[in-house]
């Protein structure tokens, strides 16, 4: 199987990910903040060898399979750690995305690791493929040759401490850093592909701000929260 990386031709289908951070579901559409070394190190081992390459073909390939089995025959099928190097068999966060001739066709995931990466891959696969209600119908079995597959692999999000929020500007890493806003019950997130969109850092927080129904500039309100974190993407070549 080849594996291409994320262009700026799907950027636009991120754009729409809406995030209940409560349960780390996100099903619409889905340097930098000081940081120690050793939180820095961990953000660029997850940014650039924190799979293999056989984990990303064995992922992909586990993908389409859970979506064609349970499409063929209702079943979900399980997932095997040992085909996964050490690195990768822990929980992670995940987001599946599905996409039909460079389009949206589902995309749902959680950002925190609750579950082996494994069964997050599976999970989510079947969940954008049947479950993603900005679609009024499910994939059917005549689209699925038609469908690429695409995976990204998450840190766990951590929260900033930044008192003076204009300062944020600087600090957050463009195509790097994925940002999650909390105020309140109203919660959004940006997978960190979505950057390419944005001129710079203050469209991309005004932009985040709207899409999760906060107000103009929420990101500079103290009682806005804001997370951070790094994802590993990788997808099946275009069919």
């Amino acid at each position: 199987m080849k594996i291409r990386t994320v262009g700026k031709s799907i950027v636009m289908v991120l754009l729409g990910l809406a995030l209940n951070l409560t349960r780390g579901i996100i099903v619409t559409d889905a340097e930098e903040v000081p940081m120690d070394e050793a939180k820095k190190e961990r953000f660029d081992s997850a940014q650039s060898d924190g799979l293999t390459a056989s984990d990303k073909e064995y992922l992909l390939s586990l993908a389409r399979e859970a979506v064609t089995r349970y499409l063929s025959e209702g079943l979900r099928i399980s997932g095997r750690a040992e085909s996964l190097s050490p690195a990768a068999r822990g929980k992670r966060g995940c987001f599946v995305t599905l996409l039909k001739d460079g389009k949206l066709r589902g995309c749902i995931g959680y950002l925190q690791p609750r579950s082996e990466l494994c069964d997050c891959v599976i999970e989510n696969a079947i969940n954008a493929a049947f479950h993603d209600t900005r679609f009024p119908t499910p994939v059917g079995s005549n689209e699925l040759a038609l469908i690429n597959f695409e995976i990204s692999v998450l840190t766990e999000p951590e929260k900033l401490q930044v008192q003076d929020r204009e300062e944020l500007l600087d600090h957050l890493a463009a195509g790097k850093d994925g940002v999650v806003l909390v105020q309140g019950r109203q919660q959004a997130t940006f997978l960190p592909q979505v950057w390419e969109h944005f001129p710079d850092a203050e469209s991309f927080l005004q932009a985040l701000c709207r899409k999760g129904g906060m107000p103009y500039g929420c990101w500079r309100h103290q009682d806005t929260d804001i997370y951070t974190y790094r994802a590993i993407v990788f997808g099946e070549e275009n069919r």
